[in-house]
């Protein structure tokens, strides 16, 4: 379970798209005390470049 955020922009035929992945849960982590061990939270930073097919 986690957050995503993103945003874009287009200048003329190219658009260019950045997103950021928060992860709000642990995804495999041995720790018994839920505080512990913050290195089990995924992280995720994305960029895209794409040039739009059709109108």
């Amino acid at each position: 379970m986690g957050l995503n955020f993103g945003g874009g922009v287009q200048f003329g035929r190219i658009m260019l798209k950045a997103n950021y992945g928060l992860g709000l849960t642990k995804i495999n982590s041995t720790e018994s005390n839920n505080n512990a061990d913050e290195k089990n939270k995924y992280r995720t930073l994305s960029f895209s470049v794409g040039i739009p097919l059709g109108k």
